[in-house]
């Protein structure tokens, strides 16, 4: 009896232990944690940039950043107070959304 309550508690523990780990690294592959370095970010060539969106702090996530996908789909977290960062973002609006709805772009002619 002893035996099965022991590898019953066992069995348990190793499930919550995988439980927590999966849950970790999946909240870590969805956030930015850490800023790209300046120097890495102005050699991103413009034109490899597919599109971009803002991490707001919440749950996991806990710095504000913007997040550059590549056409490699490459995740790219920058300082969104960085002025090359906002220069960047200047340019990505000016040059226009390409996944943008078409009905959209003709509402604004």
């Amino acid at each position: 009896m002893k035996t099965s309550v022991a590898m019953l508690s066992a069995l348990l523990l190793a499930v919550v232990l995988v439980s927590v780990r999966a849950a970790g690294g999946k909240s870590r592959g969805n956030c930015c944690m850490v800023y790209t370095k300046a120097a890495q970010l102005k050699k991103l060539p413009f034109n490899l940039i597919k599109e971009h969106k803002m991490q707001e702090i919440t749950g996991s996530c806990h710095i504000r950043a913007v997040v550059f996908i590549t056409k490699a789909n490459r995740r790219i977290c920058a300082n969104p107070k960085a002025k090359n960062v906002k220069r960047m973002l200047k340019q990505l609006r000016g040059k226009g959304n390409k996944n943008q709805d078409p009905r959209q772009k003709k509402g604004r002619q």
